[in-house]
C-alpha cells in the first residue's frame, strides 16, 4: 500500500521531524512532545479525499432540502471518524520504527521490559483474524500473516475472514462490521467457550 511504501522510505529522523509537535501552552500537557491527532486525519482524509468530499457535498444538499438531523447517518459516522486524539511522540515512534520498520512481531522478535514475547508460547487461546478486501492501509495478508507465527496453536483455535469491499475503517464500524464481522467474531467467542455457534447470513454491505 502507499502507506507501507512512505513507511519505508522515510527515515525516522525525517518522520520526527514532520510528524512530531509539541502541546500548546494553553493545553494540558503543555510543551510535551505528541503526534497530533489532527495531523493523523488529515492523512486519512487525504487518502480518500474525493470520497470525503463528496459525503460533505451531499450533506450539504440534504440540508439546504431540510433532509438532514444531527443524528443522520453521515452525522453518526462522522462524529466518530472525527473523533481523534494526540499519541506521545515516544509511542508513536517507537511503534513506526518497531513494528512496522524492524518488523519486531513479524519476525517474533518482540521485547517489552526486556523480555521476549514468544508469539509461539501461546497454546489455548484461539485466536481469529480479520481484514478488508479493500483496505489501502493494512493490506490483506498482513493480519493473516499472525497466525503463521502461533507455532504452538492447533490449527482448528485458528480462523480468519476476508471482509468483500470493507476498507480499513469498515472492519471496525458500518454495515459490514454491523451486517457481516461482529456475527462472525461472536460466534468465534461462543464456539473458542465451547458454545455451540449460529450460523450468521453474509450480505454484502454494498447491497444494503
Amino acid at each position: 500500500t502507499e502507506v507501507t511504501d512512505f513507511g519505508r522510505r522515510i527515515t525516522m529522523g525525517q518522520l520526527e521531524h514532520l510528524a512530531i509537535q509539541r502541546v500548546g501552552f494553553k493545553h494540558k500537557g503543555a510543551g510535551r512532545l505528541v503526534y497530533p491527532g489532527l495531523l493523523q486525519l488529515q492523512s486519512f482524509i487525504t487518502m480518500n479525499a474525493e470520497r470525503h468530499s463528496k459525503a460533505f457535498s451531499e450533506q450539504v444538499f440534504r440540508v439546504s432540502r431540510g433532509e438532514a438531523t444531527d443524528h443522520d447517518a453521515h452525522n453518526r459516522f462522522y462524529d466518530e471518524y472525527l473523533a481523534v486524539m494526540d499519541m506521545t511522540a515516544e509511542f508513536y515512534l517507537s511503534t513506526v520504527e518497531r513494528i512496522f520498520k524492524n518488523r519486531e512481531i513479524a519476525k517474533n522478535r518482540f521485547v517489552v521490559a526486556g523480555r521476549k514475547v514468544d508469539i509461539g508460547a501461546i497454546t489455548k487461546v484461539s485466536v481469529m483474524t480479520v481484514e478488508g478486501a479493500n483496505d489501502d492501509i493494512s493490506a490483506p495478508g498482513q493480519c493473516v500473516a499472525a497466525l503463521k507465527l502461533l507455532t504452538g496453536l492447533s490449527e482448528d483455535k485458528k480462523t480468519q475472514h476476508l471482509e468483500p469491499g470493507a476498507g480499513h475503517y469498515g472492519i471496525f464500524a458500518g454495515k459490514s462490521w454491523r451486517l457481516n464481522i461482529r456475527p462472525l467474531v461472536l460466534n468465534f467467542i461462543d464456539s473458542a467457550a465451547g458454545k455451540p455457534a449460529k450460523q450468521p447470513k453474509i450480505t454484502l454491505a454494498s447491497a444494503q
